[in-house]
């Protein structure tokens, strides 16, 4: 018969340590977390607030452009065609900019920067 191998208090411990099968995860969920941290909502300058007020007056239904706008906390950009520029309830109508066919309704309250595609 063999004897068996004694493990010190030591060896004992480390047998009993949790085991850590996500490595890694801790720091990307950090890195996702400080990703979608809120900002604050940028407050427009005179010039900006009469660059955007003059793209606006000139688009027009099937335009191409590229808009930055607030959301939720953060600035997403968004490029597709004007489906429509409505003045009364101040809203620009994106077609399908999401990628999934459905329209992109920003308030113009929200935009911080407008620009037709081209240019």
């Amino acid at each position: 018969m063999t004897e068996r191998y004694k493990m010190t208090r030591l060896e004992r411990a480390k047998q009993f340590a949790p085991f850590d099968a996500l490595t890694g995860l801790g720091r990307a969920l950090k890195a996702k977390e400080e990703e979608y941290t809120a900002v604050a909502h940028h407050v427009l300058s005179e010039d900006e607030i009469e660059h955007i007020s003059a793209e606006l007056g000139v688009l027009e239904a099937g335009d191409g452009i590229e808009v930055e706008y607030f959301c939720e906390g953060r600035y997403f950009c968004a490029q597709g065609s004007v489906s429509r520029v409505n003045s009364v309830r101040r809203i620009l109508t994106i077609a399908g900019s999401d990628g999934a066919g459905f329209d992109l309704n920003i308030p113009f309250v929200d935009i911080r920067d407008i620009k037709r595609s081209g240019e």
